[in-house]
């Protein structure tokens, strides 16, 4: 098994474009670059070589991002793209967002987008953009569930969109890429208060009884093995008594 994955990743690695290479250039291990893009209640866009955010990653293959006018829209176009959401917007919350997002579908076939979301460790699922010889733009419109937005994406940033092609080292055609035109976010407000805090003074007494093989101190049976849920993990403290 070690040895199949170990291959695997030499062919991804040898298969990677010019535009890693470019991107990683920028000073980051990961070649992280922030792009002049910022839709109202986004503090900043970011793209990266070597993306790695919410559960999702990209292999870029056509280049840089780019930034450009299309029928007076101001688009950006690449494989990857994540967005930190303004803190004065929306920071540390649990409560339903909406994402609006406007793609060029004549440069777009299909986007994976993650959010930090409450209570799951990645919030990950697809966007399918159809033909459309009547219109060029596609509009959708995403209901982000017990969205949060505390900044635990790469780079500090909430919201992640991966082109669907970029999510395989052979695609070199236009599905490695997506052109974004528009991004809105609106608030429901439902966050609930948080509950009232207390303070615990708690003062730990050798009671003069043999602790167990492991143990430092007795720890009273309340706060043996508390179970800690953190984004990506699990963390169970270690049980002293």
């Amino acid at each position: 098994m070690i040895i199949k994955r170990s291959i695997l990743a030499l062919i991804v690695l040898a298969s990677l474009g010019q535009s890693h290479r470019e991107l990683a250039a920028h000073g980051t291990p990961r070649g992280i670059l922030e792009i002049d893009w910022a839709p109202e209640h986004v503090a900043r866009t970011i793209s990266a070589g070597y993306p790695d955010s919410l559960g999702l990653y990209a292999l870029p293959r056509r280049g840089l991002p780019t930034v450009e006018t299309i029928d007076g829209r101001r688009c950006i176009s690449g494989s990857f793209f994540a967005f930190d959401v303004e803190d004065a917007f929306a920071f540390d919350v649990d409560e339903r967002v909406e994402l609006e997002l406007v793609f060029d579908r004549t440069r777009t076939t299909a986007v994976q987008y993650a959010y930090d979301r409450n209570g799951v460790a990645e919030a990950i699922a697809e966007i399918v953009i159809e033909p459309n010889a009547n219109t060029r733009w596609h509009r959708e419109t995403l209901v982000l569930e017990r969205a949060r937005f505390a900044n635990r994406g790469m780079a500090g940033t909430d919201i992640a969109l991966v082109a669907g092609g970029a999510l395989w080292p052979a695609a070199e055609d236009e599905s490695n890429t997506l052109t974004l035109c528009d991004l809105r976010l609106k608030r429901t407000g439902t966050t609930p208060e948080a509950p009232a805090t207390g303070e615990l003074d708690l003062e730990i007494v050798d009671s003069g009884a043999r602790p167990r093989p492991g143990s430092i101190f007795p720890v009273p049976p309340f706060l043996r093995g508390v179970c800690a849920p953190r984004w990506v993990e699990r963390l169970r403290p270690c049980r002293l008594g």
